[in-house]
């Protein structure tokens, strides 16, 4: 818990550090791994409102990369909350991304995450669908 701890204030340094020089990438980058940390400790709400800083700054600057990241856990709350509409709008807003030329070769480990997790959902939904047949 101590080690945690830290770990979070240092977090939170880096994030007041970053938005005081005005560091765009790194403000996001602190606002993205800070949700991960809130994801992992599933507080939701706190991580999906530090995804959506992190995806606003990325899309500004156009790291497309991290855009990929933010936008993955950003949809795999929505699937664990359940709200699986929104779970596959925002990964297929992922893959698209992903599959631009200019960086798919670089995300290809994202770009697989965010397949099974759509395949998981999409043999879900055909389940559901044949029980209720």
């Amino acid at each position: 818990a101590k080690k945690e701890s830290e770990f979070l204030l240092y977090l939170n340094d880096g994030l007041k550090i970053a938005k005081s020089r005005d560091l765009q990438e790194w403000e996001a980058t602190f606002e993205h791994e800070l949700a991960v940390h809130y994801f992992d400790n599933e507080d939701f709400q706190t991580a999906e409102n530090k995804l959506k800083k992190s995806i606003e700054i990325f899309s500004k600057i156009g790291d497309e990369e991290s855009l990929i990241s933010s936008y993955y856990y950003l949809a795999y709350i929505s699937e664990k909350q359940n709200n699986i509409p929104k779970a596959k709008e925002t990964y297929e807003k992922a893959l698209l991304i992903s599959k631009q030329e200019n960086i798919r070769d670089f995300v290809e480990y994202e770009r697989s995450l965010i397949e099974e997790r759509l395949s998981i959902i999409n043999n879900s939904q055909l389940h559901n669908k044949l029980l209720n047949f």
